[in-house]
């Protein structure tokens, strides 16, 4: 299972590689606002895709400091 964090122009700003079973557990992943170099990111909207086999969503999240 993968969730990524896009920026409004589509770049890819994080990602992470979650466990199989993440969806079927009652599950939180929290975002510090950093990219994958860990670096903080402007406040603004972000796209979160969460993919699995047979199974996609994305979300508009906006970040605000």
């Amino acid at each position: 299972i993968s969730l990524k964090i896009y920026d409004v122009s589509g770049r890819l700003v994080r990602s992470f590689n979650l466990a199989s079973d993440f969806l079927s557990l009652a599950s939180t992943i929290s975002w510090d606002g950093t990219d994958d170099l860990g670096r903080q990111v402007t406040q603004g909207i972000y796209f979160i895709k969460l993919e699995s086999s047979g199974f996609k969503a994305i979300e508009k999240v906006i970040l605000l400091r």
